[in-house]
């Protein structure tokens, strides 16, 4: 063999190693239900830092608590072979106000990342959550065009896709 052969056999292994490696890191650090729990995110109410899944802000008549629901999934959502999370989270905002947003939520090196919100609805019930060939999929209980405010009645399963900042419904 070459010396040429034998330095481009070595840089090619270099690299192997080099990217198995980067896998093998975030495989050492994945999401977990208690780092979902403590992490930072932006909803529509603002930025809230949970703790041990809660936070609650404001007093009297704008009271205002955030909650992070047991609907939790986890899986691949970026393509880049490391498991990322979709959860649920509630603001009860006071009266009868219960806002119910989704969270696409990456992993970083086992630091938790949002990456896009949407906007559920209110009193929207989330009956199971999943992440299945990189797509965020729901099946939902949400507000038909009669239904009071009060009451969501239609069943329905949703599908969305992370691309980039946003999720898009997916056909």
């Amino acid at each position: 063999m070459t010396k040429r052969a034998s330095y481009s056999y070595a840089l090619l292994f270099a690299i192997f190693i080099y990217s198995v490696s980067d896998l093998w890191s975030h495989a050492d650090n994945p999401l977990t239900i208690e780092k979902l729990k403590n992490a930072q995110y932006d909803l529509r109410c603002g930025r809230v830092k949970l703790q041990d899944g809660n936070y609650d802000f404001g007093k009297d008549s704008h009271f205002h608590s955030v909650e992070l629901t047991d609907k939790i999934a986890f899986g691949d959502l970026n393509g880049d072979g490391v498991a990322d999370a979709a959860a649920i989270l509630r603001t009860f905002a006071g009266a009868s106000g219960v806002l119910v947003e989704m969270v696409a939520v990456l992993n970083e090196n086992g630091i938790p990342r949002q990456a896009a919100t949407l906007m559920l609805g209110n009193k929207v019930g989330v009956e199971t959550l999943s992440i299945q060939s990189g797509e965020i999929v729901m099946y939902i209980n949400k507000h038909s065009t009669d239904d009071p405010l009060c009451c969501p009645s239609l069943w329905v399963t949703e599908k969305f896709k992370l691309q980039g900042s946003r999720l898009l419904p997916v056909p």
